[in-house]
């Protein structure tokens, strides 16, 4: 109610550190609303997502999948013709 009552009054142009129903408008972070900012984010946003989370898990596994040699896999690379690999002087 307070922010309604200044923001009529003209008083703070910046909203951007404030939140609540009455104002006209609100500066949402991106990250904030999908989850990926960390724990502390303002009041006024709702998270719609944990994309943090989502994505350290997937950082994770993916290195895990390379320290133990199964990524990328055969079907994941790709391979040079034997042609480009004798023009480059590579071995077979």
């Amino acid at each position: 109610m307070l922010c309604r009552a200044r923001h009529r009054r003209g008083r703070h142009p910046d909203d951007r550190h404030r939140g609540g129903a009455g104002l006209r408008r609100q500066v949402i972070v991106l990250h904030d609303l999908l989850g990926l900012a960390g724990p502390n984010v303002p009041k006024f946003v709702r998270r719609y997502a944990e994309l943090g989370r989502t994505a350290t898990e997937a950082v994770r596994d993916w290195a895990a999948d390379v320290r133990a040699g199964t990524y990328p896999s055969e079907a994941e690379s790709y391979h040079a013709s034997a042609e480009l690999r004798e023009a480059l002087g590579l071995s077979s």
